[in-house]
């Protein structure tokens, strides 16, 4: 484990330095998603990746039905006990829940 680390300072050394206005956000964000005991939900399924879920049962591939998909997941109760973040497919950012709430909020 130790030459693993070593070899990640390594690659990250030349960022340490890093000067930017946004240094604490970034921080306090990597430390939000990181959160112990919780996880990253990979909401981020292409066109191609809905197609091989929907097909085997009979579910046609279009924006209305992946926006249900994505809603049934992201909207499950207590999902925030578990996630600390999502990471989203572009089509994602722009679609919302039935009570018009977009998925980012």
């Amino acid at each position: 484990m130790s030459a693993r680390i070593e070899v990640l300072k390594s690659h990250l050394s030349p960022y340490a330095g890093l000067q930017t206005p946004f240094r604490d956000e970034l921080i306090a964000t990597a430390r939000k998603l990181c959160t112990t005991g919780k996880g990253l939900l990979a909401a981020d399924e292409s066109q191609g990746s809905c197609d091989k879920r929907f097909k085997p049962i009979g579910l046609p591939n279009n924006e209305e039905n992946r926006r249900r998909y994505r809603a049934l997941m992201l909207g499950a109760e207590g999902l925030e006990q578990y996630i600390s973040g999502v990471i989203f497919q572009e089509e994602t950012l722009t679609q919302k829940y039935d009570d018009g709430r977009s998925f980012p909020e």
